[in-house]
């Protein structure tokens, strides 16, 4: 059983994550995420700020 807690403080360390990362001239791109996952992601509008792609291969080539 995962708290509101735990899943609130998941969500802001990708987006902080994100911010970081793009600040510095690079990129955070997400993998594999599960359909749970993306659910959440796309509640808190993440979905919309997160490159989201289906394989790790995808997601390394850009």
């Amino acid at each position: 059983m995962t708290s509101s807690l735990t899943t609130n403080w998941g969500i802001n360390l990708f987006f902080i994550a994100h911010r970081s990362f793009i600040e510095a001239g690079g990129w955070l791109r997400l993998a594999g995420v599960s359909t749970t996952g993306m659910r959440t992601l796309h509640i808190v509008g993440l979905d919309e700020i997160l490159d989201i792609r289906d394989t790790r291969e995808e997601a390394l080539s850009g």
